[in-house]
């Protein structure tokens, strides 16, 4: 139920925040940032837990851009919510769009690093990793 109320939440909120598609149309320069909030399901071994994300975009030439994106996950191990995984993730990537009639088409491409850990209670907790990604 509570899943059901934080995406039709979302739903609206993203209705009443569109914009014109030509005031979407980026510039030299141009330096965008946001963030957003969503739901993560793991594997059957974690529970399903709540994502942040934050990113910023800047806009070398109207058609290339380049990002960063900073997220943060940490789901509970199944049965055990005192107990966590946490997973931090910093990604880049370059942006190429176009303009298809009304239609506004991009591809991307980049990489990153995922920061993972596991977070005990009342136990020492292990080391983390850092794992690379393609993205």
């Amino acid at each position: 139920m509570r899943l059901l109320r934080l995406s039709t939440a979302a739903a609206l909120l993203s209705v009443l925040f569109v914009a014109p598609a030509a005031a979407q149309t980026p510039d030299t320069g141009l330096i965008g940032a946001g963030g957003d909030i969503g739901v993560f399901f793991p594997d059957e071994a974690f529970e399903n837990t709540l994502t942040l994300d934050a990113f910023g975009e800047y806009y070398v030439t109207p058609r290339i851009s380049v990002r960063a994106l900073l997220g943060w996950a940490t789901p509970g191990f199944e049965n055990q919510t005192e107990n966590n995984f946490r997973q931090t993730r910093l990604l880049f990537n370059g942006v190429y769009n176009w303009e298809f009639v009304e239609w506004h088409p991009y591809v991307t491409a980049g990489a990153g690093f995922y920061f993972v850990r596991q977070l005990f209670e009342d136990l020492p907790d292990p080391d983390g990793e850092t794992r690379g990604g393609l993205k």
